[in-house]
């Protein structure tokens, strides 16, 4: 068994950054579906096959900003709404989305959605979620430089998403869901059975609609696709390691 201290999948990339290389990406080739070695190509990488430039590939994916099938990347419908959006609060609330996307992320604001707020020492509390001690500095710093941009989170980690009391008006730079949340008396968690005996569960709005059921179901194959991007990459990188030994 290796020594080597294993931490559950994050994104390598803050938000702002990914959506940086996103853009770069759409200025060069649009939406056209790229392998990625051709993907680390346009980044300035001579591979993707590994290293920094695979991180970033994946990152791409964690956001769901791009989606992968049979090898190939492409931005995904979340990435055209946000090159495409015209009003402000439009392209806030698709942000929030990309944001809320790594499953990492999700998990921590589930976590502290009755304080409102994430511990100011997040990298003491990354443990719990399978983040190694080693990177849990350099993931919190991640999660908060995303959650501010996204203006899901103050600098202090106090939420923003949050309803205004009765005739206040927002904070410049504060949004706010519409409508909003819904209470746990409006919620029905819904169990799912794995393999193993192991259980997971979902929770979803009573009123649950045709397109609520849509987004539910993009939403769990881009979580698949994150899923498949962390198996492949590992792989990937010991295939590029094995390539560059001598003799082989």
């Amino acid at each position: 068994m290796s020594s080597r201290e294993r931490s559950c999948a994050y994104p390598a990339l803050s938000l702002p950054d990914a959506l940086r290389i996103c853009r770069t990406i759409f200025e060069e080739v649009g939406d056209t579906a790229l392998n990625r070695d051709e993907m680390a190509r346009i980044l300035g990488y001579r591979s993707g096959a590994g290293g920094l430039a695979a991180r970033k590939i994946a990152a791409l994916v964690h956001y769901g900003l791009h989606q992968r099938s049979k090898g190939l990347y492409r931005p995904s419908g979340l990435a055209q709404e946000l090159r495409n959006a015209a009003e402000d609060s439009t392209r806030r609330a698709l942000t929030r989305q990309a944001f809320q996307n790594p499953a990492l992320f999700a998990a921590i604001l589930s976590q502290y959605q009755l304080e409102r707020r994430v511990p100011r020492q997040l990298a003491f509390a990354l443990p719990q979620f399978g983040i190694s001690e080693k990177v849990a500095g350099e993931v919190a710093s991640i999660f908060m430089t995303s959650g501010v941009y996204a203006s899901v989170l103050r600098e202090d980690g106090a939420f923003l998403l949050q309803e205004p009391a009765p005739n206040q008006q927002p904070a410049e730079g504060t949004s706010f869901p519409a409508p909003g949340e819904p209470s746990r008396e409006q919620l029905e968690r819904i169990p799912i059975l794995l393999t193993q005996q192991r259980r997971a569960f979902i929770e979803v709005p009573l009123d649950l609609t045709a397109q609520d059921i849509g987004i539910l179901r993009q939403q769990l194959e881009t979580f698949a696709a994150r899923v498949e991007e962390d198996r492949v990459a590992p792989i990937l990188s010991w295939e590029a390691r094995a390539r560059t030994k001598p003799g082989s």
